[in-house]
């Protein structure tokens, strides 16, 4: 290792990886990317534990990856062409509600005949909610370059009207009441809000439309699971000559004659611990914008920003049950598909009304079967992630990991049962195939990760945050200081890596967001050798993932 690199990236999520795999294969650059943990990836590594279970801890599906799309050139080249992808089936999200069960998927207006048979009075509601959700999707769309264009472009793009106003944006919910008259209806259509972990009263209507919209030509997920983004990437920036080097925790981020200059970096050798600090005239932070501003910047650069991001941050987090299985569980109705499963329409009062104490009643679940659609043979796994309040697990925030108590582990055990029962209703026989089960909570996303409060989705997507905010976008008001990842762009593996799209532009210069986008257009992606790793220097699946 040595402190010569082009740029220095925090966080080796998919945004931080991206917008040094960009800079690798647009440039050249020497780009060093420094996590905190043992595995690179950030919420797409994988874990494992002894039986070979292994479990994806935020990839469970991704839209857009049909060859040839923007999205696919994308990660092709972020990944060095190393990925291949697994089709879902058509239907794809399986939703189901007291009384009530939908598939979505498939053709758009094979899907709008199936809403319209089970809800016909609705039938001019569903057709006037799908155009917008396309036009709600454009719409955001053409904002998300706004940031990181030049200021002239940015005022001649809004002379002409070309821009949305923020100040207008309505809520899912809000919109959804414009359109559906039936509340059934209008909680079916708000399902997939997990994915962006704003319940429908409070999210942003374009961005609910933009993530329908992600997925209205069907699903995918990474053979292999999510953990090959992780190892292409790192081919790819390795190629330049950048390295990814983990267990280094970047503890502040080192501001010289007004301009990012590198990093100051914790670590750990020869059983001492040690204190680094790597310069590069550029340093793009996937910690989030809240770690950035408000730890990693001195107080004197950073405090106003995180000052303005406070309200903002992550209503939410969520839960997640790993389960090891004996057997497919295809045979109680689980298949490669998504499932949510809720117990009532109104998403909001559901999850206000969640408890996570002494008893514990969730408000929905989603449950994946990453074994059923990795393609690569492994032992029978599943998934349940229930959506919680981000301050719910408060109350053990300052315990240590591992040593929470055993008041911690007794909930962890309550929640482990509430949500195999709440499958178990909808899928009977399920829980006779569970031979291993672990909880990871909040605090546990936020001891591996740095995100406060477990905040896997990143700043809130509400309609607020929007009207107030607009998109953060890569540049910061520090020269040479650029975010990336969901802050700045967008939640979803897809919407990150765009996020280091627009940090990789925004390094490259002031047009340098259309330099990406020409060579994403025009670049024919080549396959580039995985990086050699000993055992020293990374662990690919340590026993310090999961749960905690």
């Amino acid at each position: 290792m040595d402190d010569r690199y082009d740029a220095l990236v925090i966080g080796s999520g998919i945004g931080g990886l991206a917008a040094a795999a960009l800079l690798a294969r647009i440039r050249g650059w020497r780009v060093c990317v420094l996590e905190r943990h043992s595995t690179a990836g950030g919420f797409t590594h994988t874990f494992r534990r002894p039986g070979g279970w292994e479990w994806d801890v935020g990839v469970h599906y991704v839209g857009e990856m049909a060859e040839g799309t923007m999205p696919r050139r994308l990660m092709d080249a972020v990944t060095g062409g190393a990925v291949a992808w697994e089709r879902l089936p058509e239907l794809f999200d399986r939703a189901r509600y007291p009384g009530l069960e939908f598939a979505f998927g498939g053709d758009e207006e094979r899907q709008k005949a199936s809403l319209k048979a089970l809800f016909p009075a609705e039938s001019a509601g569903i057709d006037a909610w799908h155009g917008d959700l396309r036009r709600g999707a454009r719409s955001l769309v053409a904002a998300l370059m706004v940031p990181d264009l030049p200021a002239p472009v940015r005022w001649a793009l809004r002379k002409a009207g070309l821009l949305p106003d923020w100040s207008g944006i309505e809520t899912t919910e809000e919109r959804l009441a414009r359109r559906i008259g039936d509340p059934r209806l209008r909680g079916l259509l708000a399902s997939m809000w997990g994915d962006y972990g704003v319940p429908p009263g409070r999210s942003a209507f374009p961005l609910h439309a933009l993530i329908a919209r992600h997925y209205a030509h069907g699903a995918w997920f990474p053979r292999g699971g999510g953990a090959v983004l992780a190892r292409g990437a790192e081919a790819v920036i390795a190629e330049a000559g950048g390295c990814i080097l983990r267990r280094h925790a970047v503890t502040r981020i080192l501001v010289e004659n007004g301009r990012a200059a590198g990093v100051e970096v914790a670590t750990r050798a020869a059983g001492q611990d040690r204190t680094l600090v790597l310069r590069a005239p550029v340093v793009i932070s996937d910690a989030g914008a809240p770690a950035t501003f408000g730890r990693l910047l001195p107080p004197e650069l950073g405090a106003e920003a995180a000052r303005r991001l406070e309200p903002f941050r992550a209503p939410c987090s969520v839960v997640s049950l790993y389960l090891g299985l004996t057997d497919s569980p295809a045979g109680v109705g689980l298949g490669a598909e998504n499932h949510w499963l809720f117990d009532g329409f109104d998403h909001d009062a559901a999850l206000t009304g969640a408890e996570w104490g002494e008893t514990v009643r969730p408000a929905g679940a989603f449950v994946s079967v990453p074994s059923l659609r990795a393609g690569d043979g492994r032992p029978h796994t599943a998934e349940i992630i229930a959506v919680v309040p981000a301050d719910a697990f408060a109350a053990w925030r300052d315990r240590p990991w591992k040593e929470r108590g055993a008041d911690y582990d007794a909930l962890k055990e309550r929640i482990a049962d509430a949500l195999l029962a709440l499958v178990e209703r909808h899928h009977p026989g399920f829980s006779a195939l569970v031979a291993y089960r672990e909880v990871s909570t909040p605090l546990s996303v936020e001891h591996f990760t740095g995100h406060a409060g477990g905040a896997v989705y990143g700043l809130a997507g509400t309609a607020e945050r929007y009207r107030t905010l607009g998109l953060l976008g890569a540049r910061t008001a520090v020269p040479g200081l650029l975010l990336t990842g969901a802050d700045a762009y967008l939640p979803g593996v897809v919407g990150a890596a765009f996020g280091g799209a627009a940090a990789a532009g925004a390094a490259l210069g002031r047009f340098g967001v259309f330099t990406v986008m020409r060579w994403l257009r025009a670049a024919e992606v080549t396959a580039v050798p995985p990086v050699s790793q000993t055992p020293s220097a990374v662990t690919p699946f340590p026993k310090t993932s999961g749960g905690g």
